[in-house]
């Protein structure tokens, strides 16, 4: 029996954005301590038919004037747009998970993103530091969504930071052999994590808001590991092409593409028993997840 779960765990990567310059290493300046939210212990799991579940968050749902970096190597702070990209005039850096104030509000894949690093396309966009002071950083690393914390689901994830709108119906097979049960969490900023399992397995789907990108999806589900500290390894990088390769005996990569751009990004076990870790749209909606079994 194959159980699949979200933790967290990260790529780090080695540059700040520049295609142009090599790698330089910065000390971190006026830049504060990540800050850190209120978090319960929160699980919803078969065994619990009884228990009511609820939310539990300390902040308004999807700030879009707020940002958190998701590049783990941090991102290069620039004074000036005549600065950005020349690593050796970077002013500080913005560590992995930092809580960022936008004087705009993040808005991705839009026309003017021209720059391209390590696959992920973005623009310079205006970010406040602590000291009051605008500074420039890249834009192709960051989401409305918050770092999960280490060894956190995304059941538990989005249950302690965004507001539940119905406490959710279980569902059982009245197959016994079976063992069959799903849960659906509808959430606000219209979220909906579909979470379920049978005895020889299981997976989640989390449906993101309409105006987030396949590259927003890639990262948040980059973070979400035990599940995806494999889907790093074999995508070091955002795909920008077509893929259909075999990397092992063990793992096969799929990249759909059209004239648009990335369609969708899977990651396929197939030892024995199975396992996909998948970015895709659905019916014009994101979706981020996992689904196998044996």
């Amino acid at each position: 029996m194959r159980i699949f779960f979200f933790a967290f765990i990260f790529l780090a990567a080695c540059a700040a954005p520049s295609s142009e310059t090599k790698e330089t290493k910065f000390d971190s300046v006026a830049v504060a301590p990540l800050e850190e939210t209120r978090q319960e212990t929160l699980t919803a799991t078969p065994e619990e038919d009884n228990k009511p579940i609820t939310s539990s968050f300390t902040e308004p749902q999807l700030q879009t004037d707020v940002a958190y970096v998701y590049r783990l190597a941090g991102l290069a702070v620039y004074a000036s747009l005549e600065e950005a990209g020349d690593t050796t005039k970077a002013i500080s850096l913005m560590p992995y998970g930092y809580k960022i104030k936008l004087t705009e509000p993040l808005v991705n894949n839009q026309r003017s993103d021209n720059i391209t690093y390590e696959g992920f396309k973005g623009r310079y966009i205006n970010a406040q530091m602590p000291d009051g002071t605008v500074r420039f950083i890249f834009s192709g690393y960051l989401t409305n969504f918050p770092v999960p914390k280490e060894m956190e689901g995304p059941v538990e994830y989005f249950l302690a930071r965004f507001h539940l709108v119905d406490t959710p119906a279980k569902w059982k097979s009245e197959d016994q052999e079976m063992k069959s049960w799903s849960m659906t969490y509808q959430f606000e900023s219209d979220i909906k994590v579909f979470d379920h399992g049978y005895y020889e397995g299981g997976g989640t789907d989390i449906t993101l808001p309409a105006t987030c990108t396949l590259q927003e999806g890639f990262l948040l589900l980059g973070s979400f590991s035990y599940l995806a500290q494999r889907f790093p390894k074999y995508f070091p990088s955002y795909p920008t092409g077509e893929i259909k390769d075999r990397i092992d005996e063990f793992y096969a990569r799929t990249v759909e593409v059209d004239n648009t751009g990335v369609l969708s990004i899977n990651l396929s076990d197939e030892s024995g028993c199975y396992e996909d870790i998948y970015v895709k749209k659905v019916e014009e909606r994101l979706v981020i997840g996992n689904d196998g079994g044996c």
